[in-house]
């Protein structure tokens, strides 16, 4: 069996089980904070999110490209010296942000930022590790404990002390014993350098700062390409945030959950192990799975989860009532094309920095932040559905130039890809059309809701079964064959 294919299985397998876990928990929150304190808890995560990838300053990215090992060692004094650097920068800014997102509790959390932005630093760091090593196995079961551990306390604590700061403590609290675990495991391997405590400053920071410098060109613009990406990725709530209430914000957190999350099964899975191999290996070794692999997409996985995301609009009403339900309903609709765009993006995301050209990536997000701000900010005043639907549309079209970015460099036929893009748009185009003329036709006729509901559940599943069943009894290769054709793919 294939590491990668391995790799992929414990990284999907463990990922379906804190997905259900953490779903579960999810479903409880919505319906105990309010859409406001929902927002806050999203901008906060990602506010350390945003720092702490700047914090980073893509050493782990590093790491995991060079054959040194030593780097793992090398560059952590000077990740930890900007890590303190930067949360006095977020705790003196907390009250000006605080007031950007019309929040006096992000601005109160922000305050007290310094031990959680340290915590994700070095959990990303210690990460890194693992990665390189391709031990996923390690990696996943360390994280399905730190889901478990959360989940388990925040269903006993929220429904009776219902504070969104409580709950912030205590998802954080599961990231710190997910650092615990990972770094006692690694322990014996001495990630510290020795001269750590005896000669800090004069000796390992010193040679931190050198190796730092040696390798700065790669630095410099795989951090900003990454900082970049992460705010083309969250500009509805870092951007929309600032124009328009917490509560909008509110009900894109509940439409990511539904979509973005799940969603992140696979891509999260497919981009971790894909960057941790194609590390490793020469050009002509991936081609052929990158065929195999966007054919199992574009003829499995993207259709399959459309009509997830068409039915899963239906049960909003069943999980979170009918406030908003409108609004919730487009987010979701337009968080599907974000999400199919990532779909085919991920397994290749990392190819600038295996191709040690993180400049490329930079320029490209540069003039994405450029033009997805620039479309923002000419429609602010429209409706957040509005807005938040021309910067999805615009958002499609920079991530498949990103693809064709990528391909140009490794001389991956582009022709190919664009041919199969348009018929999978094809595919879903006739998906959609089939569900809601079906789902009008339903509707006049039922008029129980809970009837309804479980007709177009039935519905779901029938065009499911339909078009797999036409996939695979009119193409020249089954869906079922391709998936075989890539697990049996050469021993690496």
């Amino acid at each position: 069996m294939s590491s990668v294919v391995s790799s992929v299985k414990w990284s999907f397998s463990t990922s379906i089980i804190r997905k259900i876990i953490t779903f579960v928990l999810f479903l409880v929150i919505a319906n105990i904070f309010d859409r406001t304190q929902l927002g806050i808890y999203r901008e906060f995560a990602l506010i350390i999110g945003f720092f702490g990838g700047i914090s980073l300053f893509s050493s782990h990215t590093l790491y995991i490209v060079e054959k040194d090992d030593t780097l793992f060692q090398k560059l952590l004094p000077l990740i930890l010296i900007l890590t303190l650097l930067i949360s006095c920068i977020l705790t003196l800014s907390a009250p000006l942000l605080g007031s950007f997102y019309h929040s006096v509790t992000l601005t109160f959390l922000l305050r007290f930022s310094l031990p959680v932005l340290l915590l994700e630093v070095l959990r990303q760091y210690i990460r890194s590790f693992y990665q390189k090593q391709m031990n996923f196995r390690f990696l996943s079961i360390a994280e399905t404990m730190n889901v478990l551990f959360y989940s388990v306390i925040a269903l006993i604590l929220i429904p009776f002390i219902p504070d969104i700061k409580l709950f912030i403590l205590i998802f954080y609290t599961g990231n710190l014993l997910e650092l615990i675990l990972l770094f006692h495991q690694c322990k014996p391997l001495n990630i510290f350098p020795k001269s750590f405590t005896s000669g800090f400053l004069s000796n390992s920071l010193i040679r931190s700062v050198k190796a730092a410098k040696e390798k700065l060109h790669f630095l410099f613009f795989s951090t900003s390409a990454t900082t970049i990406n992460m705010l083309l990725l969250e500009l509805p709530v870092l951007i929309l945030g600032l124009y328009f209430k917490p509560e909008h914000i509110g009900n894109y957190f509940i439409a990511f959950q539904l979509i973005m999350m799940p969603s992140s099964l696979i891509t999260m899975s497919l981009s971790q192990v894909f960057f941790s191999k194609f590390s490793q290996i020469d050009t002509y070794e991936y081609k052929d799975k990158l065929n195999r692999l966007y054919d199992i997409e574009f003829n499995l996985l993207i259709p399959a989860f459309l009509i997830y995301a068409l039915l899963i609009r239906e049960w909003i009403p069943v999980f979170f009532g009918t406030k908003n339900i409108l609004e919730i309903r487009w987010i979701v609709l337009f968080l599907f094309f974000k999400s199919m765009s990532l779909f085919i993006m991920n397994p290749i995301s990392s190819f600038f920095a295996i191709l040690k050209k993180p400049q490329i990536e930079f320029y490209w997000s540069v003039i994405a932040l450029f033009l997805s701000n620039l479309v923002v900010y000419l429609f602010r005043h429209q409706s957040f559905v509005m807005v938040l639907g021309l910067f999805i549309s615009l958002s499609v079209l920079i991530y498949l130039s990103f693809n064709w970015l990528v391909f140009h460099q490794i001389k991956y036929s582009i022709s190919r890809f664009n041919r199969h893009l348009l018929f999978m748009f094809l595919q879903v185009a006739i998906i959609i059309g089939i569900w809601f003329m079906s789902n009008r036709f339903i509707t006049t006729m039922i008029e129980s809701p809970y009837i309804l509901l479980s007709t177009k559940t039935i519905l779901a599943l029938l065009i499911l079964s339909g078009y797999l069943f036409v996939k695979n009894r009119f193409t020249n290769n089954s869906i079922i064959t391709q998936v075989n054709q890539l697990i049996r793919t050469q021993r690496v």
